[in-house]
């Protein structure tokens, strides 16, 4: 077994079916894409490595809440993504906080469907 990341040219040739669909959402410089190949050469097993801007932490003072304060952070935030040549950014609301929810999908923030994991890059 062995793994290598793929040369931007060779994108086109990932026969995985979720990972070509990422590809135009993140600049070629925020992905490489990993691939395992068996001895004969086959390709395996493919794993995307996305450096993207993620949101984290807002936090508004008690009296401030309920105006802009939070808009405008979070706008801030989307433009630094644009900034840096990404046309999407992560963000999330905890379980449960309907203001952050509300916040995101006003901004056209849509749910996804899976869960996060804090990894140490070591662990493996």
């Amino acid at each position: 077994m062995r793994t290598r990341i793929l040369k931007p040219e060779d994108w086109g040739s990932v026969d995985a079916p979720d990972l070509p669909l990422l590809l135009p959402f993140v600049a070629p410089q925020n992905i490489a894409i990993i691939a395992a190949e068996n001895a004969a050469g086959e390709r395996v097993g493919y794993l995307s490595a996305l450096r993207v801007t993620h949101l984290e932490g807002l936090w508004v003072r008690p009296g401030q809440r309920g105006g802009r304060v939070a808009f405008e952070l979070l706008r801030q935030g989307l433009a630094l993504a644009l900034a840096r040549d990404e046309t999407w950014v992560i963000g999330g609301a905890a379980d449960g906080d309907a203001r952050m929810d509300d916040l995101i999908r006003r901004v056209s923030g849509a749910p996804l469907a899976l869960r996060f994991y804090t990894i140490p890059a070591g662990g493996a």
